[in-house]
């Protein structure tokens, strides 16, 4: 069996102990036998002899190759995910990547079943290199340009994260010589070098904590986070639900014509340019400041149809 078969096994175990924890072997062994469409890549079919021996086997693969530990507990009977929030994001990313690889592959010669997305190029190019200059926290030096700017200019950052936000990846860090910490966009470097000057992390710096209470990219710590609360229309309030805003949102009240939400963040443009895309199928109920905001943004965009 090919290195794709194998792969595509460890995820559904995982998958299938995510979704059902304390499954015994037994039940395993009948999901993975139902599931046996998704592991035929080209000629290339699961093992039907899925045996104790080859299941430990996979245990230790997937916790050896991608840190997922799988354990058994005696009083359920059955096998479960050690939890790992941080672990568990990267391997569900890394299969999801998979999967769709798998798809692509298996598709490609089959016309109009596939339509994928024409993209420009996203600077995943570039991740490899920033990983390895922040694990060994070496300064960069790379030429960035910003949409509104015409040229680009070189910067000399010292790294201290990589963030993916709507399909873009951004480069967290400070430039030498300065206080802020900022981001730049991977897709819009280029000239990427490592120095071999070393710099310190800020004490006390955590990336997930700095970006806690932002919307996207936007983080300015001198602006405080404030309650929001939203009013959806129902259609609208379904895709909310199933696809959140942000990880504080939390549902305030439903019924068959509305859903309303309450975030705690920033208010940043980033975040007005998003609440704008819903149209009619939103109402800002608070706070005053952003009912105003939003109130004003739809005045002007109607002012620009008056004038044609």
């Amino acid at each position: 069996m090919s290195k794709r078969a194998f792969i595509s096994r460890y995820w559904l175990i995982y998958r299938k102990l995510k979704t059902t924890p304390y499954t015994s072997f037994d039940e395993l062994s009948s999901y993975l036998q139902s599931q046996v469409f998704q592991l035929q890549l080209d000629d290339d079919l699961l093992e039907l002899n899925f045996s104790i021996r080859t299941f430990q086997r996979d245990l230790r693969e997937l916790k050896n190759l991608f840190g997922i530990e799988v354990l058994y507990s005696r009083q359920e009977k059955g096998y479960y995910i050690l939890e790992d929030d941080r672990l568990n994001i990267h391997f569900q990313r890394m299969m999801e990547a998979f999967e769709v690889y798998n798809s692509i592959h298996t598709a490609q010669k089959l016309e109009k079943i596939l339509l994928l997305e024409k993209k420009t190029a996203l600077g995943t190019e570039h991740i490899a290199a920033f990983i390895q200059a922040i694990r060994k926290k070496l300064q960069v030096s790379f030429n960035h340009k910003k949409f509104w700017d015409t040229h680009s200019t070189a910067r000399l950052v010292a790294p201290f994260a990589i963030k993916e936000n709507q399909g873009r990846w951004y480069l967290i860090g400070r430039e030498v010589g300065q206080q802020t910490i900022k981001t730049f966009g991977l897709d819009r470097m280029r000239n990427l070098q490592l120095t071999d000057t070393h710099f310190e992390m800020p004490v006390g710096f955590d990336p997930e904590a700095f970006f806690r209470h932002s919307f996207g990219i936007i983080a300015f710590e001198t602006i405080e986070p404030q309650e929001i609360e939203l009013a959806f229309s129902f259609p609208q309030g379904n895709y909310i639900k199933t696809l959140p805003l942000h990880p504080s949102q939390e549902i305030v009240f439903e019924n068959e014509t509305e859903l309303r939400i309450r975030l705690q963040l920033r208010i940043t443009y980033d975040f007005e340019m998003e609440l704008m895309k819903y149209g009619p199928d939103l109402r800002v109920l608070k706070p005053q400041s952003l009912i105003e905001s939003i109130k004003n943004k739809h005045q002007l965009a109607y002012e620009h149809y008056l004038q044609t």
